[in-house]
């Protein structure tokens, strides 16, 4: 009923189009709600009552980028006799190792250890902690000065099990990097929608914040999962634990500089959201927060109608192909180009975005994408980022349909029928034809 008054109201006589315009608009609009209504305060404790923390940070073949982590994290504004930096080297094969030993000292410990993946590396940091509260960081990753203060003051004051931070992108330079600057913008406004709404399903590797007594309750991280951030999220909130977010503890990562990284890496994130959320479905829809009731629907309700638009995109081409080829071969080049007979924005814009016929229905998408670089800008100088990328908000959004498409395409060929991928130096043989076959194996290394 909802969509045929839409469909009367914006003159649209396709249910494909209707759909995805009264989907886009509602989430969206929750999304934007939750995200002015979200009123967590700056919490902030006095410097004695700050506890003492360690920062694990695990590497695997960082020679390049450990220096500059451990020296920020050396930077950090925090009580200096409170502070415990772990690096483990996870069988480095450059000189990871060798870099992070010049700084080991009263503050800095440095681990090595076999290869074993970034979790296993995880755990065996966490076990060599001293201090109960714990942060992960990623060895590609930078921490602004008051980052750590702030986020332990969140997890102190709101008693959460962990607390999660703002990310941006490092020094982005080439257009990849900067449409995943924008990218992570977007990111940061929709976690803090997802706090609002108890929602937020992952813990990210730069600077996630944990209770100690989080992983005794809760368990270490997953060595067998191809996405240990996301999954420990998850498990969290099916267990009925608390995720916060501090939306004024800013951390800085280092990105995919061309799309082949880029795609492999979204592959590997968006497949093992795929896994996790499957794994805890149950426990997420009865203790989950709004993630089992609205964030999860969302998103494959989402997934769901970027194929239907594909498939009518792919028809209206073809359709419009057929129309070239018989136009051709009756020998009518004149009807071709006559404005009359054919109308190439027209059939340009349908074939694009099936909008063209339905002025409506194009203006509302025209106002969900100002809509969306507005809170890109808006929050990223809520922030503190210094300049904006108008470049990467443009590819973003004028292409990110597309990119996700090829995504989710490359990801459900890989569920199918995936022998062997490798993420890393994680191999996963997790597909369904392998289930099929009888050689099922979560995560073989």
């Amino acid at each position: 009923m909802l969509c045929t008054a839409v469909s009367n109201v914006l003159g649209i006589d396709d249910p494909v189009l209707t759909l995805s315009v009264v989907v886009s608009v509602f989430f969206l609009s929750v999304y934007v709600l939750a995200f002015f209504v979200w009123k967590r305060r700056k919490a902030e404790i006095p410097e004695e009552r700050l506890p003492g923390v360690s920062i694990v940070v695990p590497a695997y073949n960082e020679e390049e980028n450990i220096a500059d982590t451990i020296e920020s994290l050396l930077g950090l504004d925090y009580p200096k006799d409170r502070l415990e930096i772990i690096v483990v080297d996870d069988g480095s094969t450059d000189r990871t190792y060798d870099v992070a030993k010049k700084y080991e000292g009263d503050r800095v410990k440095v681990i090595r250890k076999e290869n074993g993946g970034k979790s296993s590396a995880l755990n065996a940091g966490i076990r060599a902690a001293k201090y109960d509260v714990i942060a992960c960081m990623d060895a590609d990753s930078v921490a602004t000065g008051k980052a750590l203060k702030t986020l332990v003051s969140y997890i102190v004051e709101e008693n959460a099990d962990a607390v999660t931070p703002v990310m941006h992108v490092w020094k982005p330079r080439n257009l990849i990097e900067k449409f995943q600057w924008a990218e992570y913008i977007l990111s940061n406004v929709m976690r803090r929608a997802l706090d609002t709404l108890q929602a937020q399903y992952v813990t990210p590797g730069p600077f996630s914040l944990f209770k100690r007594e989080c992983f005794e309750k809760y368990g270490y991280f997953d060595e067998d999962n191809i996405t240990e951030d996301m999954e420990m999220a998850m498990r969290i909130q099916a267990k009925g634990g608390k995720i916060v977010h501090a939306s004024d503890a800013v951390v800085y990562t280092k990105v995919p500089r061309d799309i082949v990284s880029l795609i492999k890496q979204r592959v590997r994130w968006n497949l093992g959201f795929l896994e996790n959320a499957w794994k805890y479905r149950r426990e997420i829809w009865k203790n989950g927060g709004d993630m089992g009731i609205f964030v999860f629907p969302a998103i494959f309700v989402g997934l769901f109608i970027t194929f239907l638009l594909a498939y009518k995109m792919a028809k209206d081409f073809m359709y419009h192909l057929e129309v070239i080829t018989t136009t051709v071969s009756m020998g009518g080049i004149w009807s071709l180009i006559k404005p009359a007979s054919w109308d190439f924005s027209k059939v340009l814009t349908s074939t694009l975005f099936g909008l063209a016929s339905f002025p409506p229905a194009y203006y509302t998408t025209v106002l969900l994408a100002a809509i969306t670089v507005a809170m890109i800008v808006y929050y990223a100088k809520k922030t503190g980022e210094p300049r904006v990328y108008w470049s990467g908000i443009y590819v973003l959004v004028s292409f990110y349909f597309f990119f996700m498409l090829v995504v989710w395409t490359i990801i459900l060929l890989v569920k199918i029928f995936g022998r062997e991928v490798r993420f890393g130096g994680t191999v996963w043989r997790n597909s369904v034809l392998n289930q099929l076959a009888g050689r099922y194996t979560a995560v073989q290394r």
